[in-house]
């Protein structure tokens, strides 16, 4: 069944496709918490608050279509945003998951980014709070979260071309703190 039938069917009151649409949409909006958050606990309670949020106003909810395509996690994305301001998360340091090499070796990446960078876990950690803000959670959503640019517009509030800049400037940055973390050891 294709995403806008589940969420027609989630909206007459099908469990079956409601539930189909929490398993599709889970774990990026997880990862995104817990990336924010550093707390599993917290992360594990903001994301079932979410669904549970988006279950309870699926009546009134509308499936966004972004350039021709549909998604509704720049919605998702955008609840998890306001419980962790909530919950008074505005800032954090990032704690990227073991697996996040495999996020910065995705295809959608010039071949000179983080991944040719070889940094280990705990550098990126260190590395990844001299970014701004907005290139932080960029970082986040594009590369653990896993979504696409015109998602993340829709989330960060930007336009794609932004978006281009941002990657631009933190992958740069990166770069650079990488290089003069090298250079003096």
């Amino acid at each position: 069944m294709d995403l806008v039938n589940l969420v027609s069917e989630a909206k007459r009151g099908s469990k079956e496709a409601f539930s189909a649409l929490f398993t599709m949409y889970y774990t990026p909006l997880y990862r995104y918490i817990i990336s924010r958050s550093g707390d599993e606990n917290l992360a594990l309670d903001i994301t079932q608050d979410v669904f549970l949020r988006w279950y309870e106003s699926l009546d009134r909810y509308e499936l966004p279509v972004v350039h021709n395509d549909t998604s509704p996690l720049s919605y998702l994305f955008t609840i998890a945003k306001r419980l962790l301001i909530n919950n008074g998360i505005k800032k954090s340091a990032v704690a990227m998951p073991e697996d996040a090499e495999q996020f910065f070796a995705s295809g959608d990446t010039p071949a000179d980014t983080l991944s040719d960078i070889r940094l280990g876990m705990d550098q990126i950690n260190e590395l990844m709070v001299e970014l701004t803000d907005s290139e932080r959670e960029f970082i986040e959503l594009k590369y653990m979260s896993e979504l696409e640019n015109k998602e993340i517009a829709i989330i960060m509030e930007k336009s794609v071309d932004a978006l281009r800049q941002i990657e631009h400037r933190a992958i740069k940055k990166l770069r650079n703190l990488y290089e003069n973390a090298t250079n003096k050891k």
